[in-house]
């Protein structure tokens, strides 16, 4: 969980919702990884997730589901869009998001996977979510760049960024849409 509290942070995520069986802060297991994020950024705990979600709802916050191992339609999260406000759930380690909480989600959304394995650590698959969805809204980040205003750049010359050319930039990003 303190790897999940310090990337919201630094993605500038504005709040974390902790459930089920997580601990909360102060927690010397959160505290030792988060080194000190769960200071900076507002958390809520709640026993019943599924109704702070359909809170969220009535307020007119997207819920997007971050799992892999659902039988119904999920979208590729390089693919999505995201709507703000946005609630990203994720699940548990083993077992994933519970079917409660994913009937309840706006959309399922999914990282390919493209080796053996079918699915990240948590708190990893949580990163690249973040980080990709933050990118695409700019929360409040404190990010250097949106990937839209650095191809723009490239394309228009400027090399004001980080890359310099629209191969080195495709190839960050993977040649993403």
């Amino acid at each position: 969980m303190g790897a999940i509290f310090r990337t919201a942070d630094g993605a500038g995520f504005e709040r974390v919702y902790l459930g089920g069986y997580t601990p909360s802060p102060p927690h010397p297991n959160i505290e030792k990884v988060s080194l000190g994020a769960e200071k900076n950024l507002p958390y809520e705990s709640h026993a019943q997730l599924w109704r702070l979600i359909e809170k969220l709802k009535g307020e007119g916050v997207t819920i997007a589901a971050l799992e892999n191992k659902v039988k119904s339609k999920t979208v590729s999260i390089f693919k999505y869009q995201p709507k703000m406000p946005l609630l990203l759930i994720v699940g548990n380690e083993r077992t994933g998001i519970s079917p409660a909480l994913l009937k309840r989600a706006d959309v399922t959304l999914e990282i390919p996977m493209l080796g053996q394995k079918e699915s990240l650590n948590v708190s990893v698959a949580f990163g690249v979510a973040a980080y990709f969805l933050a990118s695409r809204v700019r929360l409040k980040t404190k990010l250097d760049f949106d990937l839209n205003e650095a191809l723009k750049e490239v394309q228009e010359g400027k090399t004001s960024g980080p890359f310099n050319s629209i191969k080195q930039l495709k190839t960050a990003l993977g040649d993403l849409d």
